[in-house]
């Protein structure tokens, strides 16, 4: 017997599976599914089932099966029409335009394939456990409506990525309007949920999902409510009944901004920390933020080539940083940085006795994670208390072959050697004297340190791998 074809953009309608309406009256409205990698599309039942419960309409779904293949937008490009055509004989009655009362959902690889399919073939598009790229798509200029939902201990998503496209859409709402910020662009992100959760509920560790703190049942239960109010927003239907819907969505995009607001600033300005850090290796009551200038650098080569200085007549110290490339959350796991060194500007500004100790590179990561955790929302930060893996930070490794070895290294982070429940966390660092070196070297505090986004991702989520 000949094997089935395994061609990406086939035509697999015909495995799909059509849910007919729970309600007996109503308009009808057909919403198209597209299942995560490796998930059956039973796994996808129980949701479904609730979104036509609560919903305002007589609620059709297609979920389709793409058997043994990896679904791709080439196979839903070539099966949605006949996913459309199987739920029209079964009794979905169309609307007066090709794409009247259809909504394009998916999960994961699913919301993922289906994004390009359903700006041309939906009213509005709804993606679970995924997020716009921002590098290869515009989530703001997308031309359809999107709901875009997340779990706050989804392991394979990252919160990072959905906090920083909500916080796109929240910086346009002065100029495009609450309606774009909570119904034409809602992001929320569901506490306690994780990624499995969409579907069958059973995390896959090896994809680093997370354990859930919510059940099954109250994930499924809030994810319906959603998209159903998803969809009565963007109906015609009754103004009470969409007024509601509004209301809804409104609730868990505020919930969602008052929890992750602040992370997505620390993502947005992950170097906001430079002048405070050079203010801490001066330790001089007698210099504020004003006396010093960061200069930051998108380009290495720059960087590496730069050196930090001290201005006499401007009164101002010059450091140069560079963030190290950030993951495709958003997240910069190192932040360099080039200061001038205790001994350089206390050599030059020193006006009194009053000073404080000498501050290393340990003692700022320390005071950053001090700081994202005073940024993460009590309940992150409560469970991290109670269950998360603890940094410790040991002494500076300070670099005495070359600047090469330092530019070459990372912040390492690594298990406790001692047999303790700790995570050990050292950076790296240059520290050259005032005499005894040619003067463009003399006085030099190099230090790479952690981001108090990247302090903030490990709080509300990598500490509990």
């Amino acid at each position: 017997m000949a094997s089935p074809s395994l061609d990406p953009g086939e035509d697999v309608s015909s495995q799909a599976i059509i849910l007919e309406p729970i309600r007996e009256q109503g308009m009808d409205v057909l919403l198209l599914f597209f299942p995560g990698a490796f998930t059956s599309p039973q796994a996808y039942f129980p949701l479904i089932k609730i979104v036509q419960k609560v919903s305002a309409f007589r609620l059709w779904a297609g979920i389709l099966d793409p058997g043994e293949r990896i679904l791709s937008s080439s196979m839903i490009e070539a099966s949605i029409d006949g996913m459309i055509t199987r739920a029209k004989e079964q009794g979905f009655i169309p609307g007066e335009l090709s794409i009247s009362k259809i909504f394009i959902a998916g999960h994961s690889l699913g919301a993922w394939c289906a994004r390009s399919i359903a700006k041309k073939r939906a009213e509005g598009f709804i993606e679970m456990g995924c997020f716009f790229d921002i590098k290869s798509d515009s989530f703001p200029e997308y031309p359809k409506p999107v709901l875009t939902l997340g779990g706050g201990l989804d392991g394979q998503l990252k919160v990072a990525g959905m906090a920083k496209i909500a916080g796109e859409i929240y910086r346009l709402e002065p100029e495009m309007g609450d309606f774009n910020t909570s119904a034409v662009k809602p992001v929320i992100i569901i506490p306690g949920m994780n990624h499995a959760q969409f579907s069958h509920g059973i995390p896959n560790r090896e994809r680093g999902d997370l354990d859930a703190d919510i059940s099954i049942d109250q994930a499924r239960s809030q994810t319906a409510e959603f998209v159903a109010s998803f969809i009565t927003v963007h109906i015609k239907g009754q103004a009470e009944t969409r007024k509601l819907a509004f209301e809804n969505l409104s609730e868990g995009v505020k919930k969602t901004h008052g929890l992750y607001k602040t992370f997505w600033e620390a993502i947005e300005n992950q170097e906001m920390r430079a002048k405070f850090l050079q203010l801490q290796i001066a330790g001089l009551q007698e210099l504020t933020e004003e006396n010093i200038v960061v200069i930051n650098h998108d380009y290495l080569d720059n960087f590496v080539y730069s050196k930090p200085w001290i201005d006499i007549k401007m009164k101002r110290i010059f450091v140069q940083v560079y963030l190290s490339p950030a993951d495709k959350f958003g997240i910069v796991k190192n932040i360099w940085i080039k200061m001038k060194s205790r001994d350089a500007v206390q050599s030059i500004f020193r006006k009194s006795e009053n000073q404080s100790k000498n501050v290393s590179a340990a003692d700022i990561n320390a005071d950053t994670l001090h700081h994202a955790l005073s940024l993460t929302p009590e309940v992150s930060r409560s469970k991290f208390y109670e269950c998360g893996k603890k940094l410790r930070f040991i002494e500076d490794l300070v670099v005495k072959s070359s600047a090469q070895d330092w530019i070459d290294s990372e912040v390492i982070m690594k298990p406790a050697e001692d047999g303790s429940d700790f995570v050990d966390v050292q950076s790296t660092v240059i520290i050259t004297p005032l005499s005894g070196v040619a003067s463009r070297f003399a006085g030099m505090h190099y230090m790479k340190v952690l981001s108090v986004a990247g302090c903030m991702q490990w709080i509300v989520m990598d500490s509990f791998r």
